[in-house]
């Protein structure tokens, strides 16, 4: 199964009025310097854009088999407000919305972990400095698109 997270907002759309029946021109965005996502997080090199591309979406997934590497090493994630573990498929019970209070509980949790997580971190594929950058670059989006409404887990 696929997971990709998308702003529930775009924040092009917000930020910039376009339509919502506007098809969005992420590049043309860029280059006219009106992508929100590009001004905050495009300079970071750890992005992982969702599987069609799109900049501001997440490739959730591996969002997941970061925590899950947390979990299997013996840490708790923050839960949601059913007690379940919070998760790149959202916080409301049926894994299809993750709510900006809920966004900003696991990115703030995962910052306080980054160095724990660099200590369990797989590196069969990756040095430390790059699983601790996916690890950052996760939460940083977490904390982008609670500006945004939350995200949509497209699953």
């Amino acid at each position: 199964m696929g997971l990709d997270n998308i702003p529930k907002n775009y924040p092009c759309r917000v930020e910039h009025g376009i339509d919502e029946n506007e098809v969005i021109d992420c590049k043309l965005l860029i280059s006219e310097g009106k992508c929100p996502w590009k001004k905050d997080l495009g300079k970071d090199g750890y992005a992982l854009y969702g599987m069609l591309g799109t900049y501001c979406w997440y490739r959730g997934k591996s969002g997941n088999f970061m925590l899950d590497e947390m979990t299997d090493a013996g840490y708790d994630l923050p839960s949601d407000a059913n007690g379940d573990p919070l998760s790149f498929y959202g916080d409301n019970g049926n894994g299809a919305f993750f709510s900006p209070e809920g966004q900003v509980r696991l990115a703030e949790w995962m910052l306080d972990h980054k160095d724990t997580y660099a200590k369990i971190c797989n590196t069969d594929n990756d040095t430390i400095e790059d699983c601790v950058g996916y690890w950052k670059y996760a939460a940083n989006w977490l904390l982008f698109t609670s500006k945004y409404g939350g995200s949509v887990a497209w699953c």
